[in-house]
C-alpha cells in the first residue's frame, strides 16, 4: 500500500496517548480519539517491537527559553497550535507561561531520558481494503497515521534564578557549573552519595525548581534540594514504571502517500518557515504583554493593600486581554483552514498585521509595562517591610469603611498615594489600544516616574520613621497603626507618602519626628547638670516635651532622670550622683515617643554647690533688715520665701543679662540647707535650679541673693535667656501677682504682728485656680457639673479670677450640699478675716447674722468691695491693669441660712444681676452666737473658700455690668463708698462714654 517513510513527520509525544494505527489531524494538530485506521489484529500481525535501551543525563545552561521548548520538543508548529488554543496541553501551556514569566532569569535545565523500546508497522503490506473507516478519506478528518511509537520516560527539571548584575554574572555562571557538573558525574543510582559544602548549599538555595515529566509525582520538587531528593528516589521510580513506559516520540505517515491515492491531493499545507516564525513570535509577544500584567497585576493583588493601584493595571490588562483573544479567535478559525489549503497564506499575513501595534504604540505600552513592573516592586519592598510589623494594620479597603471600628484614641494613618484616579497618560494609552494600527498623535504626555532617587529615598526615610515609632509605641493600648492607599487626586496631587494622626477622629497635622540629636552637658555639677541637645531634624514640631535618660557606668543601667515640662532641647538634671555618666534623650508627642537619640560621650559628673561657700557676715543695711521682717511675717503665713525680683525681667523689649532676685525665711543660716531650699523654691515656681546663680547668703538669717541667667556661657547667652525668658516671666508674673494681691489686701506688713490670729498660716490650693471666661471656665444659666452646691443656684462669675485656698481633704465630701456665695470687704480688712474669720455686720437691715450675697455682682459693689488704684510699679505684674477689687468666695450650709431678702443699696429702679432677683439677693447668715466665725472650726456656719480678684485697665465703674452702681447708693465718703476715685470724675467719664476692660492675669 505505501513505500519507505522518509516522508514520515517526526513528532514528540508530549504526554499525549498515542498509539500504532491511530489517526491525527495536522490541521488542528489533533489526534483523533477512539479510532483506528486498521483493525488491531491486522496491526498486531504487522507490527515489530524493537529493543532499544539508552539513558541520557543533560544539563542545560542557557538564559534563552527558545532552547527549553526545543528540548521539550515543542516546534513552532506545535507552538501556534497551542498558543491559539487550536490544541489543548494543559501542562505544555503551563511551561510555556511558566516560560514567559521566567524570562528575566538564567535558566538551567537538567534532562533525563531513558529509552526502553519502540514499535514498527509494516506499512507495505497493508492495502486499501484493510481500511477500516474508508470514509475517513473522503471526509478528510485527518492527514496523518501513528506508524511509529517510541517508549520510555523523560523528565525534565528547570531551574531558575534572577539575572545576576553584569559585575557577578559570569562568577555565578561558573558556579552554577560546576555545581551542576558535580552533579552529572554522579551516576543516578548514586545520587545519595553528592555531597554540597556550605557555599554550595548557599548558592544551592537561590534557585527555584519547575518540574515537567512523565512520572506523576505526589508532590513535584520546588527547589534544588527538593530535586536532589527527587534524583535520589528516581531509581525506584523508574522500576516501578518499567512496565508502565511512555509514548515519548512518534512517527506520523502522511495519508496521501498511501500507493492506493497516490495521485490523490496533498490533504494539508506546511505553512513556510518565515511566515510560521513570525506568527508564533507575533502570538508569543502578545501574550508576554497579558502574563506580564497579568502577573504585575496578580503581585498586587497578593499584596492586597493596593486596591487602586490594582485597578488602574486591571483597565490595561483587561483590554490587552482582549486584543489577544481577538487575534486567538481569529487564529484558531483560519489556521486549519490555512494548513488544509483551503486558504492562501496571506490570510494569516492579514490577521498578524491587523493585530500589529504601531511603532510608537508598542513603545508608550512597553514603557508603561516597565515602569508598572518598577513601581510593584517598590510598593512590595514597602510592605514587605512594614508586613514586618504584626501590630500594624494594612488595609484592603478604603479608611472610610473601618474608620469606625478602630476605638484607640489615636489612630496614626500611613497613606500611600501614587496613583492617579484619572491617569492622562494611561488613558491615552487606552484610546490607541482601540485603533492600534495608527499612530498616536503626538501630546507629549510623558509617565510621571514618581520614584526618582530623591523622591524615593525621602519616602522610604518617612516609611522608615513610621514603622520604628510604631515599635517604640506598640504597647500603648490607645492608639492604633494602619497603612493605605489613596489617589493622589485626595492628596494635592502629590506621589509619595503622608502621615495623618487622628484624634478622637479629627484628623490633625502630623510629622513623625525623628530621633533628637545628641546631646551634649553645658554645665557638670552633679547638682544641676545642664543638658542641652539639637531638636529633631524632621517633625521637631510635634514634640512636646523630652525624656532625659542616664547612665552610671558604674551599674550600667539606664535609668530616666527627668521630664522636661516642655520642648525646649534643654534641661537640668539635679542631685545626681558623682560619677561618669552617658545620656540619651528622647521625645513625646501626643500620640506616643519618638526614637531614641545616639547615646553622648561619657561626661564626668562632679560637685560644685555648698552653702559654706555663699555664706556672708556682711551687716544688714536698714533697707535689707526691713525686708527680713517682712520675709520672717510672711514666711509664718505661707511657709513659703517670699520673693523679691527686679522688674527688667518683665521687660520684653530689653536683652535681658541678669536679673537680680532675693528669697528670704526665717531659718538659722548654720541648720540651712541650700540644696533643698532651691530644689523646693524651684519647685514652687516650676522652673529649674540652674537657672539660678547665687551669689551670697547672709549670715545669721537665711536671705539668699542669686540672679537668674549668670551660668551662661556668653556664647550661648541671648538664645539661652530668651528660651528660658518665655517660660520664666509668665510663671514668675501670675506668682507674684498672687503674693503683690495678698499684700495688698493684707495691709502693711507692720501690723501682721498686732493681729490676733486663729490661725498662722494661709495655705493656697493653685489646682482649683479659675479664670472665669469664654476662654477659660464659662457656662450659661445654673452650672448642673453633678456636684452637690445645696439649694441655691450658682451662676458663672464672669471677669473674675479666682486663687483657691486650702481648706481640708477632701474638700467636695465633707462640704456636700453647701451653697456658694460671696463677701464683698475692703483690703485693710482682708488679712483679719483670712486669719481670723468672718464678724456679724454692724448693720443689721435684715436682722442680726453674717451677711453675704449669691450675686458677685452685687458683692463688688463700692460700698462693699474696695476699688484699689495699682501703682506704677506694680502695673507690670498685673498686666497693666491699674485697678483691682477682691471679693471672698464662701460657703455656706443652707440651714445656716437665716434669711433671704431684698438688697439695701436703694437699688430698686435696676436690675443688679440678670440671673438673680433684687428681692432675693441679700442671705443672713447664723453666726451661731458666736463674735467671729472662725474658719477652722470643724461646727462653723460658713467658710472662706478662695479669693476673688478683678483686674481692670481702667476704673471698673466704666465696665457695663457696673452700669447698675449709678442707680444705687454711691457717695464720695472713702468709708462708706471706696471708689477709689472722685464721684462726679467718674460720672463725668461714664457720660462722655468711656469704657475699661478686663485684664486676666
Amino acid at each position: 500500500m505505501a513505500g519507505d517513510k522518509a516522508p514520515a513527520l517526526k513528532m514528540m509525544a508530549l504526554g499525549r496517548p498515542f498509539k500504532i494505527g491511530m489517526l491525527y489531524d495536522y490541521k488542528t494538530d489533533r489526534l483523533i480519539p477512539n479510532m483506528l485506521l486498521w483493525d488491531e489484529k491486522l496491526i498486531t500481525n504487522y507490527l515489530t517491537s524493537h529493543s532499544l535501551p539508552s539513558r541520557t543525563y543533560e544539563i542545560h545552561i542557557n538564559d534563552n527559553l527558545t532552547e527549553l521548548e526545543y528540548l521539550v520538543g515543542i516546534d513552532d508548529n506545535l507552538k501556534l497550535s497551542i498558543l491559539t488554543d487550536l490544541t489543548d496541553f494543559p501542562d505544555l501551556s503551563n511551561l510555556i507561561d511558566y516560560c514567559q514569566r521566567i524570562r528575566k532569569t538564567e535558566v538551567f535545565i537538567l534532562k533525563y531520558s531513558i529509552t526502553t523500546h519502540y514499535d514498527e508497522l509494516i506499512i507495505r503490506h497493508i492495502r486499501k481494503n484493510d481500511v477500516k473507516h474508508q470514509d475517513l478519506f473522503n471526509q478528510q478528518m485527518a492527514t496523518h497515521v501513528v506508524t511509529d511509537v517510541f517508549y520510555g520516560i523523560e523528565i525534565f527539571l528547570i531551574f531558575n534564578r534572577k539575572l545576576s548584575d553584569d559585575k557577578n554574572r559570569i562568577a555565578f555562571h561558573s558556579s552554577i557549573q560546576e555545581l551542576l557538573k558535580k552533579l552529572k558525574t554522579l551516576p543516578i543510582s548514586d545520587i545519595n552519595q553528592l555531597k554540597l559544602s556550605n557555599e554550595e548549599k548557599q548558592l544551592a538555595e537561590t534557585l527555584i525548581c519547575q518540574y515537567y515529566g512523565d512520572i506523576q509525582l505526589k508532590s513535584k520538587p520546588t527547589s534544588f534540594i527538593e530535586a536532589i531528593e527527587l534524583l535520589k528516589q528516581l531509581p525506584n521510580l523508574l522500576e516501578k514504571n518499567n512496565g508502565n513506559t511512555k509514548p515519548i516520540k512518534v512517527l506520523l505517515y502522511p495519508l496521501y502517500l498511501f500507493d492506493d491515492f497516490i495521485k490523490g491531493k496533498k490533504r494539508y499545507h506546511e505553512i513556510n518557515h518565515h511566515l510560521l516564525n513570525k506568527s508564533v513570535e507575533h502570538m508569543t509577544s502578545l501574550h508576554k504583554l497579558v502574563i506580564n500584567l497579568s502577573e504585575i497585576k496578580n503581585n498586587l493583588s497578593s499584596l492586597k493593600i493596593f486596591y487602586q493601584t490594582e485597578q488602574q493595571l486591571s483597565r490595561i490588562s483587561i483590554r490587552m486581554s482582549e486584543i489577544e483573544t481577538g487575534l486567538k479567535e481569529e487564529m484558531m478559525k483560519l489556521l486549519p483552514e490555512v494548513r488544509g489549503a483551503s486558504l492562501q497564506e496571506k490570510v494569516l499575513t492579514d490577521i498578524l498585521e491587523k493585530f500589529n501595534f504601531s511603532l510608537s504604540v508598542k513603545e508608550k505600552l512597553n514603557d508603561w509595562i516597565q515602569f508598572k513592573n518598577e513601581e510593584k516592586n517598590i510598593l512590595t519592598s514597602f510592605i514587605n517591610d512594614l508586613r514586618k510589623q504584626e501590630h500594624i494594620h494594612l488595609l484592603t479597603c478604603p479608611f472610610a469603611e473601618v474608620r469606625k471600628n478602630f476605638n484607640q484614641r489615636f489612630i496614626l494613618r500611613l497613606i500611600i498615594h501614587v496613583t492617579e484616579e484619572n491617569d492622562t497618560f494611561l488613558n491615552e494609552l487606552l484610546q490607541y489600544l482601540k485603533d492600534y494600527r495608527k499612530s498616536p498623535n503626538d501630546t507629549n504626555t510623558k509617565i510621571d516616574r514618581w520614584f526618582d532617587q530623591n523622591n524615593l529615598a525621602l519616602i522610604r526615610k518617612q516609611i522608615a520613621l513610621f514603622i520604628r515609632f510604631s515599635e517604640i509605641n506598640v504597647d500603648k493600648k490607645n492608639i492604633v497603626f494602619i497603612v493605605d492607599e489613596e489617589n493622589i487626586d485626595k492628596m494635592q496631587r502629590k506621589r509619595g507618602v503622608t502621615t495623618i494622626l487622628y484624634q478622637n477622629g479629627v484628623p490633625m497635622n502630623f510629622e513623625i519626628p525623628s530621633k533628637p540629636g545628641c546631646s551634649y552637658v553645658i554645665d557638670n555639677s552633679c547638682h544641676n547638670t545642664i543638658l542641652s541637645w539639637r531638636k529633631s531634624a524632621q517633625g521637631s514640631e510635634n514634640i512636646e516635651q523630652y525624656m532625659i535618660y542616664g547612665q552610671n557606668r558604674r551599674n550600667h543601667q539606664w535609668k530616666l532622670l527627668l521630664t522636661t515640662v516642655n520642648d525646649t532641647p534643654s534641661a537640668v538634671i539635679s542631685n545626681l550622683e558623682e560619677g561618669k555618666y552617658r545620656f540619651k534623650i528622647q521625645g513625646i508627642t501626643l500620640a506616643g515617643y519618638t526614637e531614641e537619640s545616639d547615646v553622648c560621650d561619657t561626661i564626668d559628673i562632679v560637685d560644685r554647690l555648698c552653702t559654706e561657700y555663699f555664706l556672708s557676715n556682711e551687716p544688714l543695711s536698714s533697707t535689707e533688715k526691713r525686708y527680713y521682717e517682712q520675709c520672717k511675717e510672711y514666711y509664718k503665713l505661707t511657709k513659703q520665701p517670699l520673693i523679691s525680683i527686679s522688674d527688667e525681667i518683665f521687660d520684653n523689649t530689653i536683652e535681658l543679662e541678669s536679673s537680680l532676685i532675693i528669697l528670704g525665711i526665717d531659718e538659722d543660716c548654720h541648720t540651712f540647707d541650700l540644696q533643698k531650699f532651691l530644689k523646693e523654691f524651684c519647685d514652687t515656681l516650676n522652673i529649674e535650679v540652674n537657672d539660678i546663680s547665687v551669689k551670697k547668703i547672709q549670715a545669721g538669717s537665711s536671705i539668699v541673693e542669686a540672679t537668674i541667667y549668670d551660668k551662661f556661657k556668653p556664647s550661648g547667652k541671648k538664645i539661652r535667656l530668651k528660651m528660658i525668658y518665655d517660660k520664666l516671666t509668665d510663671k514668675l508674673r501670675n506668682l507674684l501677682g498672687q503674693m503683690k494681691v495678698f499684700f495688698m489686701f493684707m495691709g502693711p506688713s507692720e501690723s501682721f504682728d498686732k493681729i490676733l490670729k486663729h490661725r498662722d498660716e494661709i495655705t493656697l490650693n493653685p489646682k482649683y485656680n479659675r479664670i472665669y471666661v469664654r476662654e477659660h471656665v464659662y457656662w450659661i444659666g445654673a452650672l448642673d457639673d453633678g456636684l452637690d452646691r445645696g439649694n441655691q443656684p450658682y451662676y458663672c462669675p464672669v471677669g473674675w479670677q479666682r486663687w483657691s485656698f486650702y481648706v481640708t481633704q477632701n474638700f467636695y465630701e465633707k462640704f456636700k450640699g453647701w451653697c456658694i456665695c460671696y463677701h464683698g470687704t475692703k483690703f485693710e480688712h482682708g488679712l483679719s478675716i483670712l486669719l481670723n474669720g468672718l464678724k456679724p455686720a454692724h448693720l443689721k437691715a435684715h436682722g442680726d447674722g453674717i451677711y453675704a450675697t449669691p450675686s458677685i455682682n452685687y458683692a463688688c459693689h463700692p460700698r462693699y468691695s474696695e476699688v484699689k488704684l495699682i501703682q506704677s510699679s506694680s502695673q507690670k505684674i498685673f498686666k497693666s491693669g491699674k485697678y483691682v477689687q477682691f471679693v471672698l468666695e464662701c460657703r455656706v450650709h443652707p440651714k445656716y441660712i437665716k434669711k433671704i431678702d431684698r438688697e439695701t443699696l436703694n437699688a430698686t429702679k435696676t436690675i443688679i444681676d440678670p440671673n438673680i432677683d433684687n428681692d432675693k439677693i441679700e442671705w443672713v447668715i447664723d453666726h451661731q452666737n458666736k463674735s467671729i466665725v472662725d474658719f477652722n472650726d470643724a461646727n462653723a456656719s460658713i467658710v472662706c473658700s478662695g479669693l476673688m480678684i478683678r483686674v481692670t485697665d481702667d476704673h471698673p465703674g466704666l465696665l457695663p455690668q457696673s452700669r447698675w452702681w449709678y442707680e444705687s447708693h454711691l457717695c464720695n465718703q472713702s468709708f462708706c463708698c471706696a471708689l477709689g476715685i472722685g464721684l462726679e470724675s467718674l460720672q463725668k467719664r461714664k457720660r462722655s462714654g468711656d469704657t475699661c476692660n478686663i485684664v486676666y492675669i
